[in-house]
């Protein structure tokens, strides 16, 4: 969700324009139907530039399944992009490298997702105090409000996942060339 990046947008916004989002369905948003297409999401966000007159072009940062969201933006509207910052991006093409062990674990993992038990109060106590050692440096209802938010929401990315292999790889492939623009990968 956007408070995850809380310190990042805290710095760049001390010297630009600086905007974070919840898509539909996530964090603050209002609650919508999951799983959503690439380009719904893309369109999504330009409304929301546009409701909020946010001059562009943009760079565009996007972190895992953002970073898929961030390319098809860029795809539907290469003249509005700067520049792409792809945090640990997946890639459409992954499935295609794993090791056989690692697909296997993959589709048993698919196969078993609706049956994901509920988390012990062993695991809710060990997660929040990872994330609050993650957010230590956030402001503390900021870091409170994220912890709790992702205690209670850890399926919401389960469901936003579920077309990636049915519709988002394949809107990535068919959807062209991303423009010519400054791209970094980190991961």
């Amino acid at each position: 969700v956007g408070l995850d990046f809380w310190n990042v947008q805290d710095r760049a916004a001390a010297f630009t324009t600086s905007v974070f989002y919840d898509r539909a369905g996530t964090g603050w948003s209002d609650q919508a139907r999951l799983p959503l297409t690439a380009a719904e999401v893309a369109g999504e966000l330009r409304r929301l530039l546009r409701a909020a007159v946010v001059p562009g072009p943009y760079p565009l940062a996007g972190h895992s399944l953002g970073a898929f969201y961030a390319r098809r933006y860029a795809q539907l509207f290469p003249g509005e992009v700067a520049g792409l910052l792809l945090l640990d991006p997946g890639h459409e093409d992954m499935f295609s490298y794993l090791p056989p062990q690692a697909a296997e674990i993959n589709e048993q993992m698919k196969a078993h997702q609706e049956q994901v038990p509920e988390l012990t109060d062993e695991q809710i106590q060990a997660a929040h105090d990872q994330y609050s050692q993650l957010f230590a440096p956030w402001p503390g209802p900021v870091r409170e409000q994220l912890t709790e938010y992702h205690l209670a929401s850890w399926r919401t990315g389960m469901r936003e996942t579920e077309n990636f292999e049915s519709e988002i790889y394949d809107e990535l492939r068919r959807g062209g060339e991303l423009p010519a623009v400054p791209l970094i990968v980190l991961t």
